[in-house]
């Protein structure tokens, strides 16, 4: 897959003009898309890091007395978790950015809040206590879907779009 990628990067470059913002892009998108993998890449299916890994310590930062890390079985599932929840917010704001200009924008806001709150959780190891609650996850998106709702339809300024008439008579 890195192969294939770096192939395409570079026909894409080559065909398209070498530049280092397109370059800099194209590996920033690849490193987000593949988020969720990176939990194969840095640990076995037992949870431990491979060799090659760098030993920070932060394995053993994480882990608690009773050998759990973070509340969770092991690393390897703290960082599938962790990047999982990660890409998924990376795309609510990506698109919330690229809406720029349409009625629905705001809306964007309430999955984007709520999976950079499941970001938190898991970055705080908030799971066991009552943050991670579905009461108060319910309540924070109705209260923020009801916020939006009110801003969208006081401040809906959104003028439509002009068609510019030719002179032969078409739009």
């Amino acid at each position: 897959m890195g192969i294939l990628s770096i192939v395409l990067g570079y026909m894409t470059i080559k065909k398209r003009g070498y530049s280092l913002r397109k370059v800099v892009s194209w590996v920033l998108l690849f490193l987000m898309a593949t988020l969720p993998f990176y939990h194969d890449l840095i640990t076995n299916r037992s949870g431990e890091t491979y060799a090659w890994v760098p030993k920070l310590g932060i394995e053993e930062i994480l882990t608690d007395n009773e050998g759990y890390v973070r509340g969770l079985a092991n690393y390897r599932i703290l960082v599938y978790l962790f990047c999982l929840y990660l890409f998924a917010h990376l795309g609510w704001i990506g698109w919330f950015f690229d809406s720029r200009g349409k009625k629905y924008r705001p809306f964007i806001l309430v999955p984007a809040a709520l999976s950079l709150y499941q970001v938190i959780v898991i970055a705080m190891s908030w799971r066991e206590t009552e943050f991670n609650d579905p009461n108060i996850k319910l309540y924070i998106t109705i209260g923020l879907s009801i916020l939006l709702a009110i801003n969208f339809y006081y401040n809906n300024k959104v003028s439509p779009e002009a068609k510019v008439i030719t002179e032969n008579g078409q739009s």
